[in-house]
């Protein structure tokens, strides 16, 4: 691949299991990429630094990442919306390190084979988005749970984003990372989903895009409904043909588990979410929380 690659995830230490077993599944199937965790807490980097943490490349503290007016700015958020209204600065500031090629994951997300072809994309395209489901419902449960849902929320799942560095992506960033700073909101009645449903508009807004319809990307419980999971030579495959990439454990402690039992078609899939929960519960063993310095807790 041409020109440096990155992967990035952004949490608090609460989710900080969920980005260790992000990073180690990454790692076990993609090479020559770094890893970076945006971390929205305050720890003694030194502890924070250890043998546990060795999957991360670089850990970058939010108030690095050039966000005006960072203190006060940080206040007006709760935690989910902190942790994605950093993403537009991340990746300028990622961008600034001279990385060409950049992929944002949600920090509960398993990867499950290379995200190479990807990155390959974003030799051709500027921005690649993944939407939440790729066939209409086919019945009115279906549309109550995932069609009406995604309408509500944003076509576009914003627990996966790839752009490249180039003129496009640049106004898209500018743009994105603008909205964010000042409406990055759960506040669906006005239209607005934090980070993601401002992605809606980009087949409108930007040039250059690309929908990224392969069937083993993004695999959640909002699409199980169209995607079989099944294993072939002991690697989990989708709809008997295409390998599983990475797979979104969405409210893993909580709701996905109900619409996981609902929309699984396989046994495998029901395996594979609780593979994902035996790997939570080892990642939890490898630290213990790192001290915080006390400028603020999440």
């Amino acid at each position: 691949m041409s020109g440096k690659c990155a992967v990035f995830t952004s949490c608090n230490l609460a989710y900080l299991d969920r980005a260790l077993v992000l990073a180690e599944s990454f790692k076990k199937h993609n090479t020559n990429v770094d890893f970076i965790l945006i971390l929205s807490d305050y720890v003694d980097k030194v502890v924070f630094s250890n043998a546990a943490m060795s999957c991360f490349d670089k850990v970058i503290d939010i108030e690095d990442i050039g966000i005006p007016n960072f203190q006060n700015w940080t206040c007006q958020f709760n935690v989910v919306e902190l942790c994605t209204a950093v993403k537009g600065h991340a990746f300028l500031h990622i961008f600034r390190m001279e990385y060409e090629r950049i992929i944002y994951l949600d920090p509960d997300i398993a990867c499950f084979s290379s995200l190479d072809f990807l990155f390959k994309d974003l030799l051709e395209y500027s921005i690649l988005l993944t939407p939440h489901q790729l066939k209409p419902a086919e019945t009115k449960q279906e549309f109550i749970d995932n069609e009406l849902c995604s309408f509500k929320h944003g076509i576009f799942n914003l627990g996966f984003l790839g752009l490249s560095r180039s003129g496009e992506a640049s106004k898209f960033l500018q743009w994105w990372a603008d909205r964010l700073y000042s409406y990055c909101r759960e506040d669906t009645a006005n239209g607005i989903f934090t980070d993601q449903k401002w992605c809606d508009a980009v087949p409108a807004f930007f040039d250059n895009y690309k929908i990224v319809r392969h069937p083993g990307c993004n695999v959640a419980s909002w699409n199980l409904c169209e995607r079989i999971i099944a294993f072939r030579g002991g690697k989990p495959v989708v709809d008997d043909h295409y390998p599983l990439v990475f797979y979104h454990f969405t409210k893993y402690f909580g709701p996905g588990i109900e619409m996981t039992k609902r929309y699984a078609s396989s046994v495998e899939g029901i395996a594979v979410w609780n593979w994902y929960g035996r790997l939570i519960k080892e990642a939890r063993t490898k630290y213990s929380e790192p001290p915080r310095q006390g400028k603020y807790q999440l």
